[in-house]
């Protein structure tokens, strides 16, 4: 049973915006303030009505490749209850019907990597109006963003369903005041485990490392996540290769690019294409392919986060850069290959 807040965000904007997503012209901001308004009514008017029933809908479920066509979805206490076949069906007085002739629903998306305190609250309305539903945010203050959870639950903002790392956990390195603010540095074992446990009593969703851990305290704290129950997510440090990563327990490995090893560290940029060029090459070897094999037999999951390269390296003079995106979307597919 998924939450019936969710499904009626996209309904409202996915179904019935009817201009293009990609269309950046005044028309459309309106149209998207207007209908993330009315799913906002609608979410708020749920809380108070009996049923809801959502009318004659064609149904995405991701779980058929066939589109279920006139279904009627009905929703009890912001749960969606049953999913039946459109008919005359009498509903009580004090049901909410919503006509969707013609219209489409499709379950809520998630973005799998967002740094909520990098863009603040404004984000959290925005997302929910593109159907962006949950996020989950591997690094972040964790006071604000438990703050923005807690509106979003109790109705006083309209936002996403979030899991969280709170702070990063990294080792010694330059950073704006900014990053620091939300950084966990750890220089030595005991601090490490103990950095570990305070996150855990703080209630996070998982520990998130990133790219200066020392090689040794990144085993530590593996091991101590483990011992805490917590999933190790990783921007994998710089001294520890992917597979090491996949070994001590990390549950997903952020960015595809990881997969490269301490080649995407390299500089200056000539000496990066050089050495990120051997790493896809090597990739191809057979050697490579049993990489592949081995993350998918150790259940380790990637999050590709390809679009910021996409994004990142659209107008770079260099050739190499700009196909880096697509060498990289190749990697992705053969991490499907492998299960």
């Amino acid at each position: 049973h998924m939450t019936a807040n969710s499904l009626l965000v996209v309904v409202y904007y996915i179904a019935f915006h009817r201009i293009p997503i990609h269309k950046k012209d005044s028309r459309h901001m309106i149209r998207t303030l207007f209908y993330l308004l009315l799913s906002g009514l609608m979410i708020t008017k749920i809380g108070h009505s009996a049923q809801l029933v959502l009318s004659n809908v064609t149904l995405i479920d991701m779980q058929d490749a066939n589109p279920q066509l006139n279904m009627d979805v009905v929703i009890d206490d912001q749960t969606i209850a049953t999913i039946k076949k459109h008919s005359e069906t009498q509903y009580p007085n004090s049901t909410t019907i919503v006509n969707c002739d013609g219209k489409y629903l499709i379950p809520g998306l998630w973005d799998m990597h967002g740094h909520l305190s990098y863009y603040g609250e404004n984000a959290l309305s925005l997302l929910v109006a593109y159907g962006v539903l949950g996020v989950r945010d591997p690094g972040c203050d964790l006071r604000q963003i438990d703050q923005f959870r807690k509106d979003i639950s109790e109705g006083k903002r309209i936002g996403p369903k979030i899991i969280r790392s709170g702070p990063f956990v990294d080792g010694p390195k330059k950073m704006t005041p900014f990053r620091a603010s939300f950084t966990k540095v750890v220089t030595e074992e005991i601090q490490a485990r103990e950095v570990v446990r305070s996150l855990k009593s703080q209630g996070v969703d998982f520990i998130k490392v990133h790219s200066r851990v020392p090689r040794d305290l990144f085993f530590v704290v593996a091991d101590e996540a483990q011992k805490q129950n917590l999933p190790l997510v990783a921007h994998t440090p710089i001294d520890i290769t992917v597979m090491e990563a996949s070994k001590s327990g990390v549950r997903t490995i952020e960015h595809t690019e990881s997969l490269l090893g301490s080649s995407i560290y390299a500089e200056p940029a000539s000496e990066w294409e050089k050495q990120v060029e051997a790493a896809f090459d090597h990739l191809d070897t057979e050697e490579g392919k049993r990489v592949y094999s081995e993350l998918a037999a150790n259940k380790t999951w990637f999050t590709p986060t390809l679009i910021a390269h996409f994004r990142g390296f659209a107008n770079s003079n260099s050739s190499f850069q700009r196909e880096f995106p697509n060498k990289l979307h190749k990697v992705v597919r053969n991490l499907h290959k492998a299960g």
